[in-house]
């Protein structure tokens, strides 16, 4: 496999990454649930923009965070 092939490999994990990643904010419902939403899912809007790089660690500690709210005690009890 060349290198080049590799780059285009990546730039389509990329592309899947983020139609997967947009789809998943547009359609999540409990969005409305988290407090400080804006702030808490701005990496993954940062993410899912055409021309970002990928910068999975704050990504990362951002979907845990949200998860982390979602199933808290408060939330679950709305």
């Amino acid at each position: 496999m060349s290198i080049e092939h590799l780059g285009k490999v990546i730039l389509v994990l990329k592309h899947n990454i983020i139609l997967k990643l947009q789809n998943v904010l547009q359609n999540w419902f409990h969005q409305r649930s988290i407090p400080n939403k804006t702030e808490l899912l701005t990496p993954l809007y940062e993410l899912s923009k055409k021309d970002s790089g990928l910068q999975l660690t704050a990504c990362r500690t951002a979907f845990n965070k949200v998860i982390e709210v979602l199933s808290s005690d408060l939330v679950l009890h709305l």
